[in-house]
C-alpha cells in the first residue's frame, strides 16, 4: 500500500514539474494537470502530434515509477519534450486561425496537424539548444519506435509515416536517419512531383502561419486523395493480402490516434479545427460527488487517540523543536496584526482643530470666540477581528514532513492567540486503509458501478476555535502521532472545515491547506474514475472562491498546489521554520499568490 502511495505520488509531482515547466515556457499560467489531462484554466489542451501523444499516457501508467535506470531517463526526457511540444504550440499557433484552415476528413486533419506541430517545434529559440535537442530526440525515437513496431508494413502507414518524416526534416533541416531513409525513399520519389512546391512552400513560410497552412492543406488534401484511391483499388476483394492490409492499417491509425470520432463541435480553447477529430472529456462541472456509505465516519478529538503520558512526551518534542527554530512569536503576531485586524473605535481625542464639537468645551467657544482646539474625534485602534483555520493532510505521505509542519502551525495558532483572534488547527486522514468497512460493505452488496467515495473518512480537531493555545498545547503534539496517517479525502475535508468556519460571527476568515499531494483514497479511485477525488477537490474549491465568505488557499510541501488552489505557496519538503518561511506566508495571507 505504502508503495502504492509512492508511485502515485511520484507521478504527481511529475505533473506538477511538468506543468511548471509548461506554464514558464509558454508564459501562461493557467496551466495545469487535472488527473491526467493537461488543461489552460478550464479547457483540455489536446497532444494531436503522435509522437507527442503517446508518451502522454506514460504519466497515468506510473511507467516512470518502474523499470531500468535507463528506462526511466528516456522517459523522462520523452515528457521533457511533450512539454516542450507543447509550450511552443500554445505560444506560435494561432487556434482560431489554425480552426479555421483545418480539414474535416481524419486522415487529412491528421497530416495538417502533424505538419502545424512540426512547424512550431522547427521555431525553437536559438539560444534554447536543449528545447532543441528535446524535441529532435523525441521525434527520433518516436519514429524508430513506430517503423519497428510494424506500422509501416501497410501502404497506408508507409505512406503517413514518409510524409512524417519528410516534414520534419524540411522544417527542421535534420537529415533522415539511415534505418528510415532507405524505407521511404520509394514513397518519397513519388510524393516529389505531386507535393514537392508545397514542400518548399512550407519552408519558406514557417514563421507565417496562414501562408504555411494553405501549403500544410494542400499536402494534407493530396496524401487523403491518395489513401482513399489506394483504398479504392483494393475493391471488394476479400483475400488474405487484403484482410492482412485492412488489418495493418487499423493498427496504424490506432498507432496514430487517428480512430477517434470526427464530431462537428468546437472546442473553445484548444488546438483543434471547427469539424476535426475531438477528443472530449466531461467537465468537473457536470461531475456529481457521491458517497457510498457515511455509517463509519468520524470526527474526533485527536488528543483522545493518544495516551495522555505519550501526549506529554509528544508536546515536549514539539516545543524542542519550536524552541530550535529562534522564531520570535511575538515579533511575528504583530507582522499578523495588519491581516487579521478590523479598526474599531477606543473613545475620543479632544482638543481637535477640527471633527465633532465638543460638548464640554461649549464654555470655551463662548468666552473665547476664536478659541481652537474645541472639537473631538473619534479614536480608532485596530484589533483582531478575524480567524484562521489550518487544515492538515495526514495522508501517509505527511508523516515525512509533519514535524517541520507541526512546527509551523504550532507558532502560527499561538501568534494568531496573541493578537485575540480565534484560530483552529485541524486534520483529514482516514480510519483504514483499502476502504476499510465501506469497501467490504461494496464488495459484499454486489461492487456496483461508480460507487462514490468509499471509505472511512475520518476529520481530527487538534485545536478548536474556542480554544486558546494554552488550553489545546497538549492536543497539538498529537500530529506526531504517527498511525494517524493513513489516506486523503480533500475535497469534503475542506467543505468540513469551510463549514465550520462560517457558523462563526467572525471578520475575516482565512483557510489554510496544508498538504504535500493530491487527493488519495486507493478504494475511492479503483472504484471509480482516477481523478474522481481530483475533481470533486477542485469543484469544492471552487465554490468557496466564488462565494467569497471563506478565504481558501494552499500551502504545498514539496508541490505546487496551484492546480487546486488559486491563492497558493509552495516550499521545498526540506526546508526549516524560518524568519522568510513565515514572511512568504503572511504575504500569501495578505493576498498575494505564489508558485
Amino acid at each position: 500500500m505504502n508503495e502504492s502511495r509512492d508511485v502515485s505520488l511520484h507521478r504527481q509531482r511529475l505533473r506538477e514539474l511538468c506543468a511548471a515547466t509548461g506554464r514558464a515556457l509558454a508564459n501562461n499560467g493557467d496551466l495545469h494537470f487535472r488527473g491526467e489531462s493537461l488543461y489552460r484554466g478550464k479547457h483540455l489542451v489536446p497532444i494531436r502530434a503522435p509522437h507527442l501523444r503517446q508518451i502522454a499516457a506514460v504519466l497515468d501508467a506510473g511507467g516512470l515509477g518502474n523499470g531500468a535506470e535507463n528506462g526511466r531517463s528516456e522517459m523522462l526526457s520523452a515528457l521533457r519534450a511533450m512539454m516542450d511540444g507543447v509550450a511552443l504550440r500554445l505560444r506560435c499557433s494561432d487556434a482560431e486561425q489554425h480552426r479555421q484552415m483545418c480539414p474535416a476528413r481524419p486522415i487529412a486533419y491528421f497530416v495538417f496537424e502533424l505538419l502545424e506541430q512540426l512547424r512550431v517545434e522547427s521555431m525553437v529559440a536559438t539560444h534554447m539548444p536543449g528545447q532543441r535537442q528535446n524535441l529532435h530526440r523525441r521525434f527520433a525515437q518516436w519514429s524508430t519506435a513506430f517503423h519497428r513496431a510494424g506500422h509501416t508494413e501497410s501502404a497506408v502507414g508507409l505512406l503517413l509515416f514518409s510524409i512524417s518524416q519528410i516534414g520534419w526534416a524540411r522544417l527542421s533541416s535534420q537529415p533522415i536517419p539511415d534505418e528510415l531513409d532507405g524505407l521511404i525513399e520509394s514513397t518519397r520519389a513519388n510524393l516529389a512531383p505531386m507535393i514537392g512546391t508545397h514542400l518548399a512552400g512550407m519552408k519558406r513560410h514557417r514563421f507565417s502561419q496562414r501562408a504555411f497552412a494553405e501549403h500544410a492543406l494542400a499536402i494534407a488534401l493530396k496524401v487523403d486523395e491518395l489513401i482513399q484511391h489506394e483504398r479504392a483499388e483494393r475493391g471488394d476483394d476479400e483475400g488474405v493480402d487484403e484482410q492482412i492490409n485492412a488489418r495493418n492499417d487499423t493498427r496504424t491509425m490506432a498507432a496514430l490516434a487517428l480512430t477517434l470520432n470526427v464530431e462537428a463541435e468546437n472546442d473553445e480553447d484548444g488546438f483543434t479545427g471547427g469539424s476535426a477529430t475531438r477528443h472530449r472529456m466531461p467537465p468537473i462541472s457536470s461531475d456529481v460527488y457521491r458517497v457510498f456509505t457515511t455509517r463509519y465516519d468520524i470526527e474526533v478529538r485527536a488528543s483522545t487517540l493518544v495516551r495522555q503520558p505519550q501526549l506529554k512526551v509528544y508536546r515536549g518534542q514539539l516545543d524542542a523543536m519550536v524552541s530550535e527554530s529562534g522564531i520570535n512569536v511575538a515579533r511575528f503576531a504583530r507582522q499578523l496584526l495588519p491581516i487579521l485586524a478590523a479598526p474599531v473605535s477606543d473613545g475620543w481625542n479632544a482638543g481637535e482643530d477640527e471633527g465633532v464639537l465638543d460638548g464640554a468645551r461649549l464654555a470655551q467657544c463662548i468666552v473665547t470666540p476664536g478659541a481652537r482646539g474645541i472639537f473631538k474625534q473619534s479614536r480608532k485602534v485596530n484589533e483582531a477581528a478575524g480567524s484562521v483555520s489550518i487544515l492538515i493532510d495526514c495522508s501517509g505521505s505527511m508523516k515525512a514532513h509533519i514535524e517541520m509542519v507541526a512546527v509551523l502551525v504550532d507558532i502560527l495558532a499561538r501568534a494568531v492567540d496573541m493578537l485575540g483572534a480565534e484560530s483552529e488547527i485541524l486534520g483529514f486522514t482516514t480510519a483504514a486503509w483499502n476502504g476499510g468497512r465501506a469497501k467490504r460493505e461494496w464488495l459484499a452488496g454486489g461492487r456496483a458501478e461508480d460507487p462514490g467515495r468509499m471509505n472511512e473518512r475520518c476529520h481530527l480537531i487538534f485545536k478548536s476555535a474556542d480554544q486558546r493555545w494554552r488550553q489545546s498545547r497538549p492536543s497539538i503534539g498529537a500530529l506526531l502521532k504517527a498511525d494517524i496517517f493513513r489516506e486523503g479525502i480533500d475535497g469534503e475535508a475542506v467543505e468540513w472545515a469551510a463549514a465550520r468556519m462560517q457558523a462563526r460571527e467572525s471578520g475575516r476568515r482565512i483557510l489554510i491547506v496544508v498538504s504535500d499531494g493530491c487527493p488519495m483514497d486507493s478504494a475511492t479511485q479503483r472504484a471509480n474514475d482516477e481523478a474522481y477525488l481530483d475533481n470533486h477537490l477542485k469543484q469544492v474549491v471552487a465554490k468557496l472562491v466564488r462565494a467569497g465568505s471563506v478565504e481558501i488557499m494552499g500551502l504545498g510541501v514539496g508541490l505546487d498546489l496551484s492546480p487546486y488552489y488559486p491563492r497558493s505557496m509552495g516550499f521545498n519538503a526540506g526546508r526549516k521554520v524560518d524568519s522568510g518561511l513565515l514572511r512568504e506566508l503572511i504575504q500569501l495571507m495578505a493576498g498575494g499568490k505564489r508558485y
